[in-house]
């Protein structure tokens, strides 16, 4: 079973706690010679826990919401890959996600999707991912707000120290790395309980 699996197996078995108390009966027949006794004998069936406030983050984190979110299927993956989940699911944060959609990893080509998914680069791969996290709360009203205050621009800086310039075109945020690559922020404020994720329409940071 891989690590994806067994989180959301995980994930699963914690949701079946959430219930309240049940308690029934079961009838017991004594038969003595010509006469019928019934007893109702009370059974308490086990107590089911509801979730820890702890628990319930983890379910709730960016690194769930990711997992759920279909066109980030390929991000997350490699966030699995380099050893994000547990910090990303059960560290308080907050964190923003910027992920790059499955198309935008297909826009890179099978030949460069293939040398960052080699072992042997696996440095870089961390460091790329590493690229699409950032240790602020930076949803969209938050984003806009800094650009204005910035006017007009707003600098990022990620967990991996790369850096990046936020603006807007129209009602359209940008994100723009020191390449010049500007990915916008399509589907945006999937929020968590220790953060916020947006996808981008762009793989940032490439070497």
């Amino acid at each position: 079973m891989n690590l994806i699996a067994r989180f959301f197996f995980f994930i699963i078995i914690s949701s079946a706690f959430f219930s309240c108390k049940n308690e029934g009966k079961s009838t017991i027949e004594n038969v003595d010679n010509d006469s019928k006794e019934s007893l109702i004998v009370p059974v308490s069936l086990p107590e089911k826990k509801e979730l820890t406030t702890e628990l319930e983050d983890q379910v709730n984190s960016v690194m769930v919401k990711s997992m759920v979110t279909p066109d980030l299927k390929t991000f997350t993956s490699m966030l699995v890959t380099v050893g994000l989940v547990d910090m990303l699911s059960k560290q308080e944060g907050p964190f923003t996600i910027i992920g790059p959609s499955n198309e935008a990893f297909t826009r890179l080509g099978q030949f460069q999707l293939n040398e960052l998914l080699n072992t042997a680069n696996k440095d870089e791969l961390i460091r790329l991912i590493k690229s699409h996290v950032i240790e602020e709360n930076l949803d969209s009203t938050t984003l806009v707000q800094k650009i204005k205050e910035g006017k007009g621009g707003y600098e990022i800086v990620s967990m991996s120290g790369a850096t990046y310039t936020a603006s807007r075109e129209g009602t359209e945020i940008f994100i723009t790395d020191v390449k010049g690559v500007a990915a916008q922020i399509g589907k945006s404020d999937i929020k968590g309980a220790n953060g916020v994720v947006h996808l981008l329409d762009k793989v940032l940071g490439m070497n």
